[in-house]
């Protein structure tokens, strides 16, 4: 018998963090569909998002294939097939009301988290779909996370919540995924969406964009364009590109940019308000013991670099640089963001190997 800690960690490795241009949610990919699932309204508009496994890492690409707007609901396809990912067990079964449950997600963008709480109501009807009420928190960035009990069985999506109310959340049934997996079964190729007054599955024409069934206008996303951003934001995704990352696979949201170099995670943003471009470097972790001598090392270097600064943040360790968009140039830009990168690639090493750091 497993622990409730043994299956949330094993269940952790399906779940994702789903970034558009737009904003950045939750997700959960179901192996044997071989589909990442996710709230709609995170990636309204996108036929492309990228995503990242719950420790942030592994960036890559999944295309729209489906998407329901009164559902809530969009399906993307990954690149590949994700390995080693455990199978979900999909609840099929009558939800009964105080069963314990457990929200899983991004909750603002911070650490994945696993939320307890218990059904008040297994069938809350909301535009023609049925959901599950239950308390367990659903905060900004859960949304398109799973709902799961306590043997791990998928029970729904996570949806909404109401802002007033203590803790008085939703998330759509599984009987609606099902239901659009097994519409989708032997449709390789296009995108498709519900129709909206009809809940015909509609598939995307060239000719007009609407239901054949009965006439209703469906409103597909545009075609993808991988253009670079105008302005200061552009010329920071010319740089990345000069460095030879992916500028677009980095995105993260409007104006924030994430990069792998090694073990280090650099963070990019940019605060038009401000007019400043900050480039955060997360290298490694605070040891338990001797945090003592870690810190004298690190406030030395501080004295000796430049344009950089160490900083800790909660339990991470993090090499900064600011820069004032009226000073910045692709030329200065790559500059410093070429010395943060190769800095952390030095540091971290050193951090680990001989202050007791964690990776």
């Amino acid at each position: 018998m497993h622990s409730q800690t043994d299956i949330i960690e094993n269940i952790k490795k399906n779940i994702l963090l789903i970034s558009s241009e737009n904003s950045i949610g939750s997700g959960f990919y179901i192996p044997q569909w071989g589909l990442i699932i996710t709230s709609y309204h995170t990636v309204e508009g996108c036929r492309l998002v990228t995503f990242s496994d719950y420790n942030k890492n592994h960036r890559n690409y999944a295309s729209l294939i489906y998407f329901n707007a009164q559902a809530d609901v969009a399906f993307f396809k990954p690149q590949q097939p994700l390995p080693n990912k455990p199978k979900f067990l999909i609840n099929k079964e009558a939800i009964a009301i105080g069963k314990q449950v457990y929200a899983l997600g991004f909750p603002f963008e911070l650490a994945f988290s696993a939320t307890k709480g218990i059904i008040s109501n297994s069938v809350v009807a909301k535009n023609n779909y049925n959901h599950i009420q239950h308390d367990a928190a659903l905060n900004p960035g859960n949304s398109g996370g799973p709902l799961i009990d306590e043997k791990g069985n998928l029970l729904g999506m996570n949806s909404f919540t109401f802002k007033e109310s203590d803790n008085i959340s939703f998330s759509l049934n599984t009987e609606h995924l099902v239901q659009a997996y097994d519409q989708l079964k032997g449709k390789e190729t296009g995108l498709y969406s519900t129709c909206n007054n009809c809940l015909n599955l509609v598939e995307e024409s060239l000719k007009a964009q609407i239901c054949s069934n009965c006439g209703s206008e469906i409103s597909f996303p545009p075609q993808v364009k991988k253009e670079k951003y105008f302005g200061i934001k552009g010329e920071v995704e010319s740089i990345l590109e000069l460095l030879g990352f992916d500028y677009y696979l980095a995105r993260k949201g409007n104006s924030a940019w994430e990069i792998y170099q090694g073990s280090a995670t650099l963070e990019l943003s940019y605060h038009k308000e401000s007019g400043l471009i900050i480039g955060d470097s997360y290298l490694c972790k605070l040891p338990q013991k001797g945090i003592d001598k870690l810190y004298e090392f690190i406030l030395k270097q501080n004295d000796k670099l430049e344009g950089m600064r160490f900083c800790v943040k909660d339990n991470d360790i993090i090499l900064s640089t600011l820069i004032y968009d009226k000073y910045f140039s692709i030329e200065s830009g790559k500059y410093i963001l070429s010395k943060l990168l190769s800095s952390s690639d030095y540091y971290d090493d050193i951090l680990v190997k001989e202050y007791g750091a964690n990776w």
